[in-house]
């Protein structure tokens, strides 16, 4: 009988990891280093469901192990950060979040180091990130209206304001999810409760991207953003 493939690999992991089955999760993401020791995926995945058993130390390990293959890979330097900042370790967690970002080459990788940092609480260097995204994409409504949630929680309304309104000229339909962060500028931002207040991520513009359920912590919110994805996808992005 031939051994699954990769996506099937994926699949399951990302299936056990969605219904609860952490244990599970992680025999499976062990079966798949074994199989494809190639891939990041058995240790990028063993790792997330790790860390999602509050195994954080072993989560660590077993991201240190596929990093020292390959240092510069994006999703591994930011679980690596995700680990370390379980662990209690917060400025070396920034410091794998600033090499990740460093080494961040699309669209993509820009969202997943930014999502990171304003996640951690760190605006102003997420800021800087979406500032790259924004460049890299500026007709990309999520990554102007990510900035625009960096601007306003940094106080800086009229930018915040600008970001807003052009995400409006590119997507008009997203108004109802922007209502109350538009003009007039500091007045109608302020009023709206800004992310770090309620606890939670920035919010998404479109109304097909809700905001978070649950006020849940920064390390849970990027965590389980990535299991519930990859519970219904065959392939790592």
């Amino acid at each position: 009988m031939s051994s699954p493939s990769l996506p099937d690999f994926q699949y399951e992991i990302g299936a056990r990891m969605g219904r609860g089955d952490l244990a599970g999760a992680a025999q499976v993401a062990a079966g798949c280093r074994a199989a494809w020791p190639s891939d990041r995926a058995g240790w990028l995945l063993g790792s997330i469901a790790a860390l999602l058993e509050d195994k954080g130390e072993v989560a660590l390990a077993l991201i240190e192990e596929r990093l020292a293959t390959d240092p510069k890979d994006v999703q591994c330097l930011l679980q690596k950060a995700e680990c370390l900042l379980a662990l209690g370790t917060r400025a070396e967690a920034l410091t794998a979040a600033d090499a990740a970002a460093e080494n961040a080459v699309d669209v993509a990788a820009l969202d997943a180091a930014g999502e990171f940092l304003a996640h951690a609480g760190e605006h102003g260097r997420a800021l800087e990130i979406y500032d790259r995204a924004v460049a890299a994409a500026p007709k990309d409504p999520t990554m102007r209206a990510k900035r625009a949630d960096m601007h306003r929680n940094l106080g800086n309304f009229d930018q915040a304001a600008s970001d807003y309104e052009a995400v409006l000229r590119i997507v008009p339909t997203a108004a109802k999810a922007l209502k109350g962060r538009l003009p007039g500028r500091r007045e109608r931002i302020r009023q709206f409760p800004s992310s770090r207040s309620r606890g939670m991520s920035p919010a998404n513009t479109s109304e097909d991207l809700p905001l978070p359920e649950d006020p849940i912590t920064p390390t849970r919110a990027w965590i389980r953003t990535v299991s519930r994805s990859l519970s219904v996808r065959a392939s790592l992005p």
